[in-house]
């Protein structure tokens, strides 16, 4: 929680000092954000470019435009540290929830994902609250809560599309179909909450936008930090996206892993073996320090960019995953130890 102060009083004071020579602020994707709800308010097209307030565009829900509207109520600056507290607040509450694991073990897993989540907050990024509310829903399965975890599914889903993934995970608990009839009743809430601000028409129109963004927009198509990347960067084989996404879908309805959360999750819920406790520190140095200031901006733009080295542990550890969770009878889980 300071984490999140101290980020947000270091991009005020970056663009104040910033403000003579830079058209943009330091907390960009929190201006894009709270502008989402100002633009639905206005009738406008959210996912339109609006270079007179902030650099490229909105990419979410109009749900989440929405969603948006304590924070927009607020002056920026205001609205700007209750953005990154609240970011911050979801995460601790997910690591805190999380059942079966000792405080040794959730401190460790807090240290393991600190400069992700540094740099995310210094950047007012989404992805601290998504990891938050994946594990809130996580706990709610896992204490048989499946309203509070198909909530927190979809609130996720409603950012970023992708964690309705983790919804697979429903298909495993007794109370699956409690879960998946929440699920398709917590989608229609929160596809219907802008409702609350425009008209039924208006919302299918922003739907409309929504949905022609993702599948026309070059932030669709980028391969971004990612397994397509690899293959791109590695081996020059850039296949359809559409095959990527069927073979990751099929191979995701054994596990699922999102980032260093995922990993965090995958190490501290089993027994520890030396080849998991090498690809944890493997992961630590490529995704996170290989993007912080102790590797110099050349070095990272001479081979960790080009070659999407950040994505190389995720994919890796998430083969092992498969291959451990799909041979293995017994999964050996031993949260409380270390």
């Amino acid at each position: 929680m300071l984490i999140a102060v101290f980020a947000a009083i270091q991009q005020v004071i970056l663009t104040v000092r910033s403000s003579a020579g830079d058209r943009y602020t330091h907390y960009n994707n929190y201006a894009i954000f709270r502008q989402a709800f100002v633009h639905l308010l206005d009738g406008r097209n959210l996912y339109g470019f609006f270079p007179a307030e902030h650099f490229d565009n909105f990419l979410y829900s109009p749900t989440f435009a929405a969603l948006m509207a304590p924070f927009a109520v607020l002056p920026f600056w205001p609205g700007l540290l209750a953005w990154d507290l609240f970011d911050a607040a979801v995460l601790v509450a997910g690591v805190r929830s999380l059942p079966g694991l000792d405080a040794r073990s959730r401190s460790l897993f807090v240290w393991f994902i600190l400069l992700e989540l540094i740099g995310a907050l210094q950047h007012s990024q989404t992805n601290p609250m998504v990891v938050g509310l994946l594990l809130l829903s996580f706990s709610s399965c896992e204490r048989e809560r499946p309203w509070l975890a198909s909530l927190f599914l979809v609130l996720a889903g409603s950012v970023k599309i992708f964690p309705l993934v983790a919804g697979l995970a429903f298909l495993l608990y007794p109370q699956r179909v409690r879960l998946v009839l929440g699920t398709m009743a917590w989608v229609l809430v929160l596809a219907a909450l802008p409702i609350l601000f425009v008209s039924p028409a208006e919302l299918a129109w922003q739907q409309g936008n929504w949905w022609v963004l993702h599948t026309t927009s070059t932030h669709a198509a980028g391969a971004g930090v990612s397994a397509a990347r690899i293959l791109h960067s590695w081996f020059h084989v850039d296949p359809p996206r559409v095959v990527l996404l069927a073979i990751a879908g099929a191979i995701a309805a054994l596990p699922f892993v999102i980032a260093m959360a995922g990993i965090g999750l995958w190490y501290f819920y089993q027994e520890r073996t030396r080849l998991h406790l090498a690809l944890l520190w493997m992961a630590l140095l490529l995704v996170s320090v290989s993007y912080s200031d102790l590797v110099s901006h050349a070095f990272r733009e001479r081979f960790i960019r080009p070659y999407a080295i950040k994505a190389l542990p995720v994919v890796v550890i998430w083969a092992v995953a498969v291959v451990e969770l799909t041979l293995r009878r017994e999964p050996g889980r031993r949260p409380g130890s270390v």
